[in-house]
Formats: C-alpha cells, sequence, structure tokens
C-alpha cells in the first residue's frame, strides 16, 4: 500500500530536508534539476534525472549544491518485492540513472496514482502496487550486480514441501497435523509456515484444510460413502467436527452438498 505520495517542484538548496527515518519505503525520482540524498555523515553526489529506493526506517534528507529547483516524483510504499529487499541490504538505498526516454511515464505514472487516491478510485491499491513492482524492477535493472543469484535452495525447498504435502495426503486418514508435516520436512514449525506462506501465498494450516476439503468433495461426489467413514477419511475423529469444518468451506452440510451436487466428477 502507498502511504505518501507527492510531485512536482523542489528546491533543496535553499529548503534542504535534514535526515530522518522514514516508516516506510520511499521512491524518489529525480526527473530534472539539481538534489542529492543527504545521510547523517555527509551528502550523495548523484547526477539527476536518478530514481532512489530507501529501505524504510533509513534515515536520510534530501540538499543541493545549487539553486536550481529540481522536479520530483516520490511515494512511500508499506511494501516491496522481495528481490528489492535483499538487493538493497547492505547499503540500505539504491539508485539509477533514468533514461530520457522514460522519465516521461515515471511522471505519468506516479499523477495517475495521485490522481486515483484524490478521487478514492476502487483500483487505486492495484494501481499503486503494480507502481511499486514497476519502479522496483526499473531500479533492480539498473543495479544488476547488485540482484541476488538464483540459487538450486529453492528449487530444492519446493520439492521438499511437495513430499511434505504428498505424504500428508497418503495419511490424511490419521489426522496428521502442521507440526507433523513440518516435522516430516525436516523443519520447524515456524520456518516451516513462513515457506508455505512464501512459495504457497496462503498458510499451511488453511493448505492442509483445502486438501481434507477438496478429498471430502471426492469422496461425496461418489454418492455411496456414509459421511462418517468420509470424515474418517479425511482425518477427522468426529463427524461433528468434520460437518463443522464442511459448513464453514462451502456453506452446506455434507449431504446438503452431495444431493446438490450428485455424481459429479471433482
Amino acid at each position: 500500500m502507498v502511504y505518501y505520495i507527492g510531485t512536482g517542484l523542489r528546491n533543496y538548496y535553499s529548503r534542504p530536508l535534514m535526515p530522518y527515518a522514514r516508516v516506510y519505503w520511499e521512491f524518489q525520482a529525480i526527473l530534472s534539476g539539481d538534489a542529492h540524498p543527504l545521510f547523517p555523515g555527509g551528502a550523495r553526489d548523484a547526477d539527476a534525472p536518478r530514481l532512489w529506493v530507501f529501505r524504510a526506517e533509513q534515515s536520510h534528507g534530501w540538499t543541493a549544491a545549487s539553486e536550481l529547483p529540481c522536479e520530483v516524483a516520490v511515494l512511500h510504499a508499506d511494501k516491496v518485492p522481495e528481490l528489492l529487499e535483499q538487493a538493497s541490504h547492505t547499503d540500505q538505498f539504491l539508485h539509477t540513472a533514468i533514461r530520457e526516454s522514460d522519465i516521461s511515464w515515471i511522471r505519468s505514472a506516479v499523477n495517475e496514482l495521485a490522481e486515483g487516491i484524490r478521487h478514492g478510485d476502487r483500483l487505486v491499491d492495484l494501481q499503486a502496487d503494480s507502481l511499486v513492482l514497476r519502479l522496483s524492477e526499473y531500479v533492480l535493472r539498473g543495479n544488476p550486480g547488485r540482484v541476488p543469484p538464483r540459487t538450486d535452495d529453492l528449487s530444492v525447498v519446493r520439492q521438499t514441501l511437495q513430499q511434505g504435502f504428498s505424504y500428508f495426503a497418503e495419511h490424511m486418514h490419521e489426522g496428521l497435523s502442521v507440526e507433523d508435516i513440518a516435522r516430516y520436512c525436516g523443519y520447524s514449525v515456524a520456518h516451516f509456515r513462513r515457506l508455505v506462506e512464501r512459495l504457497r501465498s496462503t498458510s499451511p494450516r488453511e493448505l492442509l484444510r483445502n486438501m481434507r476439503m477438496e478429498r471430502a468433495r471426492q469422496l461425496l461426489s461418489r454418492g455411496e460413502n456414509p459421511v462418517a467413514l468420509v470424515a474418517e477419511a479425511c482425518g477427522y475423529s468426529e463427524v461433528a467436527s468434520f460437518s463443522r469444518a464442511f459448513r464453514a468451506a462451502h456453506g452446506e452440510s455434507p449431504d446438503q452438498w452431495r444431493r446438490r451436487w450428485p455424481n459429479v466428477p471433482v
């Protein structure tokens, strides 16, 4: 989410902005003129036009060496892509030159977002996320040496998680928990949760629940399976707890769902 956005002319020579720590990530595009970031240890010189990005809580301000005003486009966001987080970890900021051909779209995109915020556009959050992604990609492409290399570690993690979920599918009737699958994968519960949320964009508990409900629909759709056996096959020790979970997921009881969707492949 974007929490601040601003555009226009600034004169950091006559009105420098002293360093302070922002709550959120800051993207600041110096589209023309004179402006340099000011850190507690001094200013950082770089030619404009230039796109800067500073990590949240990174103390900085702005100054200028001449009275020439600058045109800025700035926004504060609460989160950025993970690659940008990793690339900016050492120095707490990144920057790259802006090509003359790109000044127009940066100016237009920031102004359009500001307009959408002012008018309460219902899609403004998507628009903001899209702009943060685009600016993040721009600054990362300008710093190819800072982008973390691809490794096989992530593919190994994906394979390990898939093995864990396959094990769960085969032993679902045993009533396995998130803790059981984390242990099978060789991870602590907390680390397992973080990995699943990162790679599957959902929690382990929600993922296992969805797998149970998928199995339940498959078995119920066959028609001949008593609800008690379906509950047991899905790892529920009591029919009542299974029925509650099924109703919470589908808005109706297992029997109601089966009558409405008889013999339907799921």
